[in-house]
C-alpha cells in the first residue's frame, strides 16, 4: 500500500515537474478540400482528406466511412486508407445514377482518438453554362451575358452581380434553354473585380450555380464630373411601399454641369432617368414595390455628357412594409362561438390577398380565410367562465410584410342557475317570511354583483401589469401594441368603476351600508 502510494506521488511529481507530459497527449483533425461538392448525373469526382496532427507524437490512424441516410449505387474508394498522422487521403467517388442529397461520413480512428467528418454530395440532372464577350472592362461599356440549361423545366435564372458588399440582381427569363443579358456598367458602379454568378434550382430543390470573374475600370480622361447626393441619405431606412426621393449635383470644378444625360440603376438593374430642376440638380422619385428584396440597397447615379462623365453610389436599407390590419367584426362582445372577420391593407389601401391570418386566443389558435377584397374570415371559441377574452391577430403576406393587432372582447356567456342549500332554505323561508325573504334575496344578489365587479377589476389590472411587463420588461410588444392594450384596458376599468359607483349609490339609497365596507382599492 506504502509502496503505491510512493510511486503515484512519484508520477505526479515527475507531470509537474515536466507540463509537456500531461499536455503532450496525441490529437488531430480532420479537413477536406471540399466538404459541400455539387456534381451532375454520371460524374464522379475526388476529395482531398488532409489528416493533421495538433499535438503528440506522430501515431498510425485509419481511414473508412459509410453512407448517412439514403445510400446511392456510387461506389467509394479511400487511398491510403491507413497512415501515420499528419498525411493526406484521397476519396474517389464513382459516377452517380441518381439525382439527391447524400451524406458521406467519415471515420479517422487511432491512437485512443475518434474524428468523425460529412461530406454532403449534391448530384443533379440540371446544368448551367454561360459565357461573358470580354473580362475586362471601362465604366460605359456594355456586358453581354448568354447561356443556356440543360432541362426544359427551367423558365428562369437567377443573375447576380457583386464586388465585395455591392450587389445587383434579377430574373432573367429562358427560352428554349437559353437566356441572354446586356448590362451597361454605370460610372456609379464600383471599380474592381467583379463576381457575376448564374444560378437555378432543379426539381429537386438543389442550387446550381456558376460563376465567372470580370474587372472593371475606370476609363483614361473621361471621369470629371463630381457627383454628390443630396438624396437619399446615406444608410436612410425605408419600407416597402415608400417613396424614395433621389437628387445628386453634378459638378464640374465647382459649377453645375447643364444638360447631362443622368441616370441611377437601382439594384434590381432598374435604370431610372433623373430630370434636370435647375444647373447641376437632378432629381427622380421612385416608389418601392411590396414584392421586392430587402436588406442594404445600393444606388448608382452617373451623369454623361459628349466628353466626360461622372458617377457616385450610396447606400439605403429596405424593410419589410407594415401592414394595415383592422377587426371589422365582432365589435367589442362576443358570445358563443363567434365569427371573426379581419380587413388586411397595404399602406397605400391596396388590399392584401394570399395572407397567412391567424387568432391567437387563450384558447387555441384559428387560421383565418380570404373571403374576398382584402377581407380573411374564422371562428372564435370562447372559454368557460372568462369575463375578457384577448385576441392577438398575425397576418403576413407572400413577400413578408406582416401587422400584428391586439384586442380585448367583453364575453357574454349564456344565464345558468345554480341552486345550493343557502338558495333551497331561502325559498322555503319565502312562503313563511316574504319581505324578509326578499330583503336578503336583494342583498345577496348586491353583494355577488360587486363580488363580480371586484374580480373584473382584478382580471383587468392583472392585464395591465401582464402588458407593462411585456413591454418595458421583455419587450415582447410594440409601443403601440402596448397604448392599444392599455387604452382599452383603461376603457374596461372605467366602465366597471361606474357600474359599482351606481350600485353603491342605489344600496346607500335603500340603507344597505354594510354591504360596501370593504371597499374597492385603486
Amino acid at each position: 500500500m506504502v509502496k503505491r502510494t510512493i510511486l503515484a506521488s512519484a508520477a505526479i511529481l515527475l507531470i509537474f515537474s515536466n507540463p509537456s507530459l500531461a499536455e503532450d497527449v496525441f490529437d488531430f483533425y480532420l479537413h477536406a478540400s471540399e466538404s459541400n461538392i455539387l456534381l451532375n448525373l454520371e460524374e464522379n469526382v475526388t476529395v482531398t482528406i488532409f489528416v493533421n496532427l495538433t499535438k503528440g507524437v506522430p501515431t498510425n490512424v485509419t481511414l473508412d466511412g459509410c453512407w448517412m441516410g439514403e445510400v446511392p449505387e456510387a461506389k467509394v474508394n479511400i487511398t491510403p486508407s491507413k497512415g501515420m498522422v499528419p498525411f493526406t487521403a484521397k476519396i474517389f467517388f464513382s459516377a452517380f445514377h441518381k439525382t439527391g442529397k447524400f451524406i458521406y461520413m467519415i471515420k479517422c480512428s487511432g491512437g485512443g482518438v475518434t474524428r468523425y467528418l460529412n461530406l454532403t454530395l449534391f448530384v443533379t440532372d440540371l446544368n448551367i453554362d454561360f459565357s461573358i464577350n470580354k473580362y475586362s472592362f471601362s465604366k460605359g461599356e456594355e456586358i453581354h451575358i448568354s447561356g443556356k440549361v440543360s432541362q426544359d423545366y427551367v423558365k428562369e435564372v437567377n443573375l447576380n452581380i457583386s464586388c465585395g458588399d455591392w450587389y445587383r440582381f434579377l430574373n432573367l427569363p429562358v427560352k428554349n434553354r437559353s437566356f441572354e443579358f446586356w448590362y451597361n456598367i454605370s460610372f456609379g458602379d464600383p471599380d474592381g473585380k467583379w463576381s457575376v454568378k448564374v444560378g437555378s434550382m432543379d426539381r429537386r430543390g438543389i442550387l446550381v450555380e456558376k460563376e465567372k470573374d470580370i474587372n472593371v475600370s475606370n476609363p483614361p480622361d473621361v471621369v470629371r464630373y463630381k457627383v454628390i447626393f443630396l438624396s437619399p441619405p446615406k444608410g436612410a431606412v425605408y419600407f416597402r411601399g415608400e417613396t424614395i426621393d433621389i437628387c445628386a449635383f453634378v459638378s464640374d470644378a465647382g459649377k453645375g454641369v447643364k444638360g447631362a444625360s443622368t441616370n441611377c440603376v437601382l439594384p434590381s438593374l432598374n435604370r431610372i432617368n433623373l430630370t434636370e430642376t435647375k444647373a447641376g440638380y437632378y432629381r427622380a422619385s421612385y416608389t418601392i414595390p411590396w414584392n421586392c428584396k430587402t436588406g442594404k440597397w445600393f444606388l448608382s447615379v452617373e451623369s454623361i455628357s459628349d466628353s466626360f462623365a461622372g458617377g457616385r453610389s450610396t447606400y439605403i436599407f429596405v424593410k419589410p412594409a407594415k401592414l394595415k390590419i383592422e377587426i371589422v367584426k365582432p365589435s367589442d362582445k362576443v358570445s358563443g362561438e363567434t365569427e371573426i372577420l379581419v380587413s388586411l391593407h397595404y399602406p397605400d389601401g391596396s388590399i392584401v390577398e394570399n395572407a397567412s391570418v391567424k387568432a391567437i386566443s387563450a384558447n387555441g389558435c384559428t387560421w383565418l380565410s380570404y373571403a374576398g377584397n382584402g377581407t380573411y374570415k374564422g371562428s372564435l371559441e370562447l372559454g368557460n367562465g372568462e369575463k375578457y377574452m384577448k385576441v392577438e391577430i398575425y397576418a403576413v403576406d407572400t413577400y413578408g410584410n406582416s401587422a400584428t393587432l391586439s384586442k380585448i372582447f367583453y364575453v357574454i356567456h349564456g344565464k345558468t342557475y345554480r341552486f345550493d342549500f343557502l338558495s333551497v332554505s331561502i325559498i322555503s323561508l319565502i312562503s313563511v317570511l316574504a319581505l324578509v325573504s326578499l330583503y336578503w334575496a336583494r342583498r345577496i344578489y348586491s353583494i355577488r354583483h360587486l363580488q363580480d365587479i371586484q374580480r373584473e377589476l382584478d382580471e383587468v389590472r392583472r392585464l395591465q401589469k401582464e402588458t407593462v411587463i411585456r413591454y418595458y420588461r421583455e419587450g415582447s410588444i410594440s409601443r403601440k401594441t402596448y397604448d392599444a392594450l392599455m387604452q382599452e384596458y383603461t376603457k374596461i376599468h372605467d366602465k366597471l368603476m361606474n357600474e359599482y359607483a351606481e350600485l353603491l349609490a342605489k344600496m346607500k339609497k335603500k340603507a344597505y351600508k354594510g354591504i360596501a365596507k370593504g371597499g374597492l382599492s385603486g
